[in-house]
């Protein structure tokens, strides 16, 4: 399922929540097609998260509506995709960093032993994580260059509450 297909319903965008006007994109002067920022695993992870952080309980509406709605957006092959960072090593981070504080692991959910086989599937021959822009584009998916630091730092420090 393409990220953007998801049915919307309170997703968060960076911005505003629910912008999913994509005919905008098509006005001559959008920013090479995205002139709005849409709802996104990522940022709505990043929500659930803090709201978990400060106290907020599992039945609240926000978080129990956020933490469903990231269970079923959750690609075929266990990532997610992030918008703020490339693309699906990060956007799977995002996402077990709103699981992990509600209290989900790979003993008790199935969701997180999908994503962290994802992550343990992309993890490079060297030992490191790597995800390039390419990326973007569904025929690239798998597309790594070489592993960076920043995609190792997204892709190992999940196992914590994976395992």
């Amino acid at each position: 399922m393409d990220h953007r297909d998801a049915e919307p319903q309170r997703r968060l965008g960076a911005f505003d929540a629910d912008n999913t006007h994509y005919y905008l994109n098509h006005i001559p002067f959008a920013d090479h097609g995205a002139l709005l920022d849409p709802p996104t695993e990522d940022v709505t992870a990043r929500c659930v998260g803090f709201l978990l952080q400060a106290g907020y309980s599992m039945e609240h509406q926000s978080v129990a509506r956020g933490l469903d709605y990231l269970r079923r957006s959750q690609q075929p092959d266990g990532s997610w995709f992030g918008r703020w960072g490339t693309n699906y090593v990060y956007g799977t981070w995002s996402v077990l960093n709103a699981f992990v504080p509600a209290g989900e692991n790979a003993s008790n959910s199935e969701t997180i032993r999908r994503a962290v086989a994802y992550l343990l599937g992309f993890q490079q021959a060297d030992g490191g994580w790597g995800e390039d822009g390419g990326t973007y584009w569904d025929e690239r998916r798998g597309s790594c260059k070489a592993s960076t630091a920043s995609q190792t730092a997204w892709g190992a420090p999940r196992f914590d509450g994976g395992r």
